[in-house]
């Protein structure tokens, strides 16, 4: 990177309170990514991919989010709950990849 972004969690604070998010004691998941797709090119390097592509996967966990959260799993086939699972997985391995691969260049 040209050092103009290098952490786009660095900002997080000040685009949640752009957000209008500030005081909230929870944030739903789609609320975060709606915080990740605005600033798109804030986060696209974490990522990777495009935004319709994790578009895709956010509407999908937040649609599997809310029986999960109101104790009605059974309302969900167990396929789905594999693909929300998936995706979760997915979304750490990018953040954890883009985290190694910081501290890969603050110890060059």
């Amino acid at each position: 990177m040209n050092g103009a972004f290098e952490n786009p969690f660095a900002d997080y604070g000040k685009i949640v309170r752009g957000a209008r998010f500030v005081g909230r004691k929870n944030t739903y998941p789609m609320q975060l990514f709606e915080i990740i797709l605005a600033e798109w090119n804030r986060f696209k390097d974490i990522f990777g991919r495009d935004k319709q592509y994790w578009n895709q996967r956010a509407e999908f966990i937040a649609k599997i989010r809310n029986p999960l959260a109101h104790n009605r799993e059974e309302a969900l086939q167990e396929y789905e709950l594999k693909i929300a699972e998936g995706y979760c997985e997915e979304i750490l391995d990018a953040m954890l990849e883009r985290d190694t691969h910081n501290r890969n260049e603050e110890n060059r």
